[in-house]
């Protein structure tokens, strides 16, 4: 059985975003799964170590069908709950509290002078871009040929002459 297959989504509610922050995740599996096989599928999809795995299997609810005589049933299915080391994370649970946390943590680093990859390969990509950049614009200036500004209009600018050519018809 393929891994990616294993896993067919994460199960983002209240209870599994509390047990996020423990760095236990959530995830709806294949019920034929086995434990091995839900965690090497984890650490090959995320790529992250996983401690360990519990599965539980949920049986499907019966329900009335709308309209007609009779019941039907939900099908069951399996929840694995993973357990992390603490140092790593799965971006799938990351609440909006979290993700404020990082960004101010990046801010943070900005101030006190620290540089994020990010920013190094920015800097370092910048300079050649702004380079062939102006040789573009140079070589369209000998040719003679006009650079065109980009339109800034607004929405409503946009409407209202919408408006005024339907209304002069």
């Amino acid at each position: 059985m393929n891994l990616t297959y294993l896993i067919k989504r994460p199960i983002i509610t209240e209870k599994s975003l509390q047990l996020a922050s423990s760095h236990r995740y959530t995830f709806e599996v294949d019920p034929q799964a086995s434990k091995f096989q839900i965690k090497a599928a984890v650490a090959k999809i995320f790529k992250v170590d996983v401690l360990s795995v519990h599965t539980i299997n949920i049986t499907g609810k019966t329900q009335r069908k709308r309209g007609r005589r009779g019941f039907y049933q939900t099908p069951n299915w399996k929840k694995a709950i993973i357990q992390l080391p603490k140092h790593q994370t799965i971006d799938l649970f990351e609440t909006e509290e979290q993700k404020q946390e990082k960004t101010k943590d990046k801010k943070a680093k900005a101030q006190r002078g620290l540089k994020t990859k990010e920013q190094k390969n920015i800097e370092t990509q910048k300079p050649a871009a702004a380079v062939a950049q102006k040789d573009q614009e140079t070589q369209k200036v000998e040719a003679g040929v006009k650079t065109a500004r980009p339109k800034t209009e607004s929405l409503k600018d946009r409407l209202t002459q919408r408006i005024r050519r339907t209304t002069s018809k």
